[in-house]
């Protein structure tokens, strides 16, 4: 055989050991680096459940040293303890609610949006935070709290429970809803600014409303405590609300009167340009739904004024929330 062809024949042998020897080497490493990989995320994960247990170990500690009674919750979307933080104990829900409600809470159909909202409601006591998914799971959790004898503050919504349908009722005066208020005073709204007055004298404070011309810019003043607060009152329908120009001229107002408090009220709502407005400039905003809770507290100052023994709220239920929730997202509790 000719030299030449050996020589290739050799050649290409060559090659392809080489070849089969990149192959197996390459399979080699590519075992041994997805070996060692899950070697390693095995441990990773390892690690992190001891440290999880751990975590779980201390919370679970620190919970029965804080609420002896109450055993630690299960169904919560996530519960942290900061030893810096001192909360009041006290609880707030969050029910399901669309992108774009109607004022009745169901769905607006003139926007294309079918997005809403779920989740969030919490539970706050000293150095816990304890957050759920469901609003119901918030409110069995309360129920349990106060089995185990840990005083929660009322919700606001317990507190209107109470004056709806307690004694607590028929003392001092009625709870009217924005409705209510805005047909008892549509005849005469400068009586609806004497109202509120009327509700701030009940919570401590003293003072009058402004004459009917030439006020101000603002409807009322108070003062408690040495600080004063100016108010303006607006009557409105439930097709009415309140634009960002009202509470500016409340703003301006009070660059004159100096008041250190500034308080909106209306039997409408606020366009989301007023909210905004509001908040930046430090104006309290109290619409249909807030006038209603502002009753509640006047009527709750005038019991304990005159030593009214009266339970001033009652527990809510998960029936309350399921009353609360819009009729279109009842489904998703």
């Amino acid at each position: 055989m000719p030299f030449i062809p050996l020589l290739a024949l050799a050649f290409n042998t060559f090659i392809g050991f080489l070849l089969v020897v990149f192959i197996v080497v390459g399979l080699v490493i590519w075992l041994v680096v997805t070996i060692v990989k899950a070697v390693v995320e095995t441990s990773r994960e390892a690690a992190a459940e001891k440290e999880r247990a751990k975590t779980q170990a201390f919370l679970h500690e620190r919970w029965e040293e804080s609420f002896p009674a109450v055993p630690y919750p299960n169904e919560f979307k996530e519960i942290n303890y900061d030893p810096d933080n001192d909360a009041i104990t006290a609880y707030e829900l969050v029910l399901p609610h669309w992108e774009h409600p109607r004022n009745d809470g169901t769905r607006d159909a003139r926007y294309s949006s079918t997005s809403y909202y779920y989740g969030g409601s919490e539970f706050v006591s000293g150095p816990w935070r304890v957050t759920f998914d469901s609003p119901r799971e918030a409110v069995r959790f309360v129920q349990r709290m106060r089995v185990g004898g840990v005083e929660v503050t009322p919700h606001r919504w317990e507190s209107e429970k109470a004056c709806s349908d307690s004694s607590v009722a028929s003392y001092g005066f009625p709870i009217m809803s924005a409705d209510e208020v805005f047909a008892h005073y549509r005849s005469e709204p400068y009586r609806f600014e004497q109202f509120c007055v009327y509700l701030y004298r009940k919570l401590g404070y003293t003072g009058e409303a402004t004459r009917r011309s030439g006020d101000g810019g603002f409807d009322f003043l108070v003062e408690k405590d040495g600080e004063k607060t100016i108010g303006e009152c607006k009557l409105y329908g439930k097709n009415t609300t309140v634009g960002r120009p009202d509470v500016q001229k409340l703003v301006g107002a009070n660059f004159t009167e100096g008041a250190e408090h500034m308080v909106f009220i209306t039997t409408s709502y606020f366009t989301p340009e007023a909210k905004k407005f509001a908040r930046d400039a430090g104006v309290e905003m109290v619409d249909g739904k807030g006038l209603r809770r502002l009753q509640i507290k006047a009527k709750e100052a005038s019991a304990r004024r005159y030593g009214n023994a009266v339970r001033l709220w009652k527990p809510l239920t998960e029936q309350d929330v399921i009353d609360r929730t819009p009729p279109d997202l009842r489904h998703t509790l």
